[in-house]
């Protein structure tokens, strides 16, 4: 059961080195999914997973630049 261990904002947020404002936003884009827990919300592992995956190689570090590589990704997974 480790491996099923969920992720918090937190956790992602270091994992990710970012702020936690940037985290709200990829989730809220729907970069990286999470499951909603009372007020908190939790990253599954599959999830960060598939987000390192899928944005391998693209920059996410703004919000421009991550709405730019959520639609290349979208626009590989339509292929």
């Amino acid at each position: 059961m480790d491996s099923l261990q969920m992720l918090t904002q937190a956790q992602l947020m270091k994992l990710l080195n970012c702020s936690e404002s940037h985290v709200t936003f990829l989730r809220e884009m729907g970069i990286i999914p999470a499951i909603r827990t009372g007020r908190n919300y939790m990253f599954s592992p599959r999830a960060v997973s598939n987000f390192y995956m899928d944005y391998e190689g693209l920059d996410v570090s703004s919000r421009i630049k991550a709405i730019q590589s959520k639609q290349i990704v979208d626009a590989r997974k339509k292929i």
